[in-house]
């Protein structure tokens, strides 16, 4: 999320209020226990030529596809040839094949489906050479439809809930909208910060995350539970996250934002990424009330979170090529003890959006025992890397 001037090197375990180190002073060699759930050697898959902020499988189609979007104007496909592809792709998810080349003028930042059909936001004006301020969809021949819901500013996160494609990102506005149309079907203010995060519960609830204070009239930091059918807040659910102190050069980042939205399988656990100037945290909470169970200091921002069997897999930001824990690490479920999973990804990117680096999305197919790995890291593979499990 934001550039450090400083990287902790200690991941830590927090429960209540106990703090226990166990990680790495930054040294080589195995850390951690085995592993509960295996993640299996890196597979052969596409790449790109720059950063992925986003990733995830397209829903409601009997093809198993791969969609993801960034920084980038080629794709590298597992045979070594580069070919066309600006900001956003779609790849078989088993071959790394390229399927579709897209062509967005600016950054992509989110992307959800519903029922084949693909939706993509961003800081772009024009997806596919029609102009779409910032968000557009595609059907499943990979044609721009005519959802133009046409945020007011950068769009950062996407889901479905209720039937409605909800937006939400620098705008005031969190909006729930038309799947076909764009039309807005609801919509909620948000103030002081933008919305960085969403995600839909698999009961169908909706959670938004941030750096924002408020959400319509409930004053309330970082992390909100809302009705999917209109977007109201559930004034019983508080995680509690530390809100900014406004004071000072960082003061308006330095409070607990929710950066990254995930579930596990049977919806018993809300998985949330925590970041933030010293807010660098992945937290497992309670759905339905927001307490906490435990959660990990991380080195930085947690961007990306995935569930791997009995496991979770953490992606999160770097600011230099550091060693070990290369970006991110796999922990068990139960407790959050670190497993010796080591991804291997490292290096550096300067051109990156607001120099996150690292891992910054994270997706697992558990259908498929498929994990995706995606960011700004450079080696071994540049972009992206897939595991199975």
């Amino acid at each position: 999320m934001v550039r450090r001037n400083s990287v902790r090197l200690a991941v830590a375990l927090l429960v209540a209020s106990v703090v226990a180190p166990f990680v790495s002073s930054g040294t080589a060699g195995a850390i951690g226990s085995p592993p509960s759930t295996t993640i299996g050697a890196r597979l052969r898959f596409a790449t790109t030529n720059g950063d992925i902020l986003a990733i995830t499988k397209v829903s409601g189609t009997s093809r198993n596809l791969i969609a993801f979007g960034g920084n980038f104007t080629k794709v590298i496909t597992p045979d070594g040839v580069s070919r066309d592809a600006k900001n956003f792709a779609v790849v078989d998810e088993f071959t790394g094949a390229l399927v579709y080349g897209g062509n967005a003028n600016n950054y992509v930042r989110a992307i959800t489906s519903l029922n084949g059909t693909i939706y993509v936001g961003g800081d772009f004006t024009s997806f596919g050479g029609v102009t779409r301020p910032r968000a557009a969809a595609l059907n499943p021949s990979f044609a721009v439809t005519g959802w133009n819901p046409q945020p007011g500013s950068r769009v950062r996160a996407l889901t479905v809930a209720n039937g409605n494609v909800v937006y939400g990102g620098d705008s005031s506005v969190v909006r729930g909208t038309n799947p076909t149309t764009g039309g807005s079907v609801w919509s909620q203010s948000i103030s002081g910060g933008s919305v960085r995060s969403l995600g839909t519960a698999p009961n169908g609830t909706l959670y938004i995350g941030g750096m924002f204070e408020k959400y319509g009239t409930l004053t309330r930091h970082g992390l909100i539970k809302a009705n999917p059918a209109n977007g109201a807040p559930d004034t019983a659910f508080n995680a509690k996250l530390r809100a900014d102190t406004g004071v000072g050069s960082h003061g308006s980042y330095d409070g607990q934002a929710g950066n990254v939205i995930n579930f596990n399988a049977d919806g018993s656990r809300l998985l949330l990424g925590v970041a933030g100037y010293g807010s660098d945290e992945f937290k497992t909470l309670n759905p339905n009330t927001g307490s906490l169970y435990w959660g990990l200091v991380l080195p930085g921002d947690c961007q990306g979170v995935g569930v791997v069997g009995s496991t979770y897999v953490l992606g999160y930001h770097r600011h230099d090529n550091n060693p070990w824990p290369y970006f991110g690490a796999q922990v068990e479920a139960s407790n959050g003890r670190l497993t010796t999973w080591n991804p291997g990804l490292t290096g550096y990117q300067s051109n990156v959006d607001g120099g996150n680096q690292g891992v910054q999305a994270v997706y697992v197919d558990s259908a498929n025992r498929r994990l995706f790995v995606a960011g700004a890291f450079t080696k071994p593979v540049k972009s992206l890397a897939a595991y199975s499990w």
